[in-house]
């Protein structure tokens, strides 16, 4: 207000008034009364990554306090090699009342930056947005900065002949651009040649058919049989012979402007095709940029090797990449009671720093007995089970609150566990007043713990995803810590599974602060045990993947 009162008087002609206010020293000899004008301070948030996949904005407001006027911003990339300007903005689209409250004055200071196909070539680089003074004062950093990036997105990567799969064809430097596989589309392949089988239910080998009555589609073949068989089976339906087969999948992804179909059997290797038709792979760009935007990754679980507790962690060769590159550990309540006690003081040796620790709801404010004797600074995030108030519900703000109190400094954060898998809650989006009560509890427990097993994402409509995805991007953007739990459940294939959702939730600008691989199982079987990170089927052998490709090393 004292800015716009100066700047009013001087408009008046007041300026010898203005020089002898109050608290305030005369112009030097020939600087004028406006050049002592206070300004005002540039504040602003960035929010996140907004838009539907295809369509992704970097959204956010600035503003100088007490300033109506709109002002610029500076957005700056931070890549392998280093943090550079990128281009200039405007923080002038209209704000809402909360934000000009923030600003102290109505305007218009919202600002959405359209994510290009230029900036997608910068998948992965931290976003840094200043806000620009436009009086001369100091050029702050807004808030949220470095906390997202570019949102990647999938490429067509041609030539693959049939004689390696996607997931081979993808990482393969010899064949171009190195990436991990999303998906697979193959068009115009051999009526006598079997694709092999479609494991995942959005995919099946689609036989084009002739009779004497014309040319017909026939569907429903698994890629187990070939088009030349499958037309001609009665067993199957209307019977003919075939002109042309293809993959045909209901799962797509945008790629320089065109939408291209694909199932996410990456491990489709069909042998050599031998038409001169090719098997195209889907990929996503690896990412070489340094730690920043990156995420930490914990794994831990319920179930070893040879039963119902976490004896595989305490053998150091199971995990020595895993924490010589800085992984972390995940301790489920359920795993940790039946650990011995010779166990447990082990994992600590080997993992000292703070766990992520998950507890049920009904005991959560008084179990730190089972991680202050091993840690005694405590847990780095308590994620607390919410299945006492089933979905939609949500725990109770109050709850959050009396779980902080009983862990008190020995939490850096509460985390409340929820996502939408009754199959229906997701159909209302996250930013829905339906959810106002959750958001409320998660700012105040401080943490979003998400429980979308990669078996179960991949499977699920894409309202789930972007519900996913959206409930990270905000947690981040107001200052929540998120881990998100991919339980391997029943996976076929877990790292396939695990590079599949990650990819994904990237590709929505969803880059949570911690990827936890915890098999919460309940029986002492398992298809993914702990195990060793040498074990492709164990869960340590995914941990490790991700870390190597995805993760940051832990702050200090």
């Amino acid at each position: 207000m004292r800015t716009r009162l100066l700047r009013s008087l001087i408009g008046l002609g007041l300026s010898a008034f203005v020089g002898c206010s109050a608290g305030s020293s005369p112009p030097a000899d020939g600087e004028s009364a406006a050049a002592v004008t206070a300004v005002g301070t540039v504040i602003g948030v960035i929010d996140g990554i907004a838009g539907d996949v295809d369509h992704p904005t970097i959204t956010g407001w600035a503003c100088e306090t007490n300033n109506a006027s709109s002002i610029s911003i500076d957005l700056y990339l931070t890549g392998p090699n280093g943090t550079v300007p990128y281009q200039r903005f405007a923080a002038n689209l209209a704000s809402e009342p909360a934000v000009n409250s923030s600003c102290g004055a109505t305007g218009s200071h919202r600002f959405s930056i359209a994510v290009t196909p230029d900036l997608l070539t910068r998948a992965y680089y931290a976003i840094q947005i200043y806000g620009i003074s436009p009086d001369g004062g100091a050029n702050n950093l807004l808030t949220g900065s470095a906390e997202f990036t570019i949102p990647v997105r999938p490429y067509v990567k041609h030539g693959d002949n049939g004689a390696v799969d996607c997931n081979v064809y993808c990482a393969g430097s010899q064949w171009g651009l190195v990436g991990s596989c999303m998906g697979v589309a193959l068009d115009d392949f051999p009526c006598d040649q079997a694709i092999g089988y479609l494991s995942n239910n959005d995919a099946e080998q689609t036989c084009t058919c002739r009779d004497a009555n014309g040319t017909f589609v026939k569907p429903g073949d698994n890629g187990t049989v070939d088009c030349n068989t499958f037309c001609a089976g009665s067993q199957w339906g209307r019977v003919g012979t075939c002109i042309g087969a293809k993959l045909s999948t209901n799962t797509s992804a945008t790629v320089a402007g065109a939408s291209v179909a694909y199932t996410a059997d990456c491990s489709i290797d069909p042998g050599f095709i031998h038409n001169g038709a090719e098997q195209t792979c889907v990929c996503m760009p690896a990412d070489s940029t340094p730690a920043a935007g990156k995420a930490t990754v914990a794994t831990g679980g319920t179930t070893s090797l040879d039963g119902m507790e976490m004896h595989d962690l305490a053998v150091a060769s199971n995990s020595t990449s895993f924490r010589s590159h800085g992984g972390q550990l995940y301790i489920h309540e359920v795993g940790w009671g039946p650990t011995t006690e010779a166990d447990r003081r082990t994992i600590t040796q080997l993992f000292p720093n703070p766990p992520i620790f998950e507890t049920g709801g009904p005991q959560a404010p008084g179990t730190t007995y089972e991680i202050v004797p091993y840690w005694p600074v405590g847990a780095s995030v308590v994620c607390v089970d919410t299945s006492a108030w089933p979905l939609p519900g949500y725990m109770p703000a109050s709850y959050a609150a009396q779980i902080k109190q009983g862990w008190g400094p020995r939490a850096g954060a509460i985390g409340v566990y929820y996502s939408p898998n009754d199959g229906k809650t997701f159909n209302t989006p996250f930013a829905d007043p339906m959810f106002d009560g959750l958001r409320r509890t998660l700012l105040t427990a401080g943490a979003l713990c998400t429980d979308a097993p990669p078996y179960f994402y991949k499977a699920m409509p894409v309202a789930y995803r972007a519900w996913t995805a959206d409930s990270i991007t905000w947690a981040r953007a107001h200052g929540i810590t998120v881990v998100s739990a991919l339980f391997p459940g029943s996976s076929a294939d877990l790292w396939a599974d695990t590079q599949w959702t990650v990819n994904d939730l990237l590709a929505r600008g969803a880059n949570p602060t911690t990827w936890a691989i915890n098999g919460y199982y309940g029986t002492s079987t398992a298809p993914h045990p702990i195990g060793s990170e040498a074990v492709p089927a164990d869960s340590m052998y995914t941990a490790l993947q991700l870390l190597l490709t995805r993760g940051a090393p832990p702050s200090r």
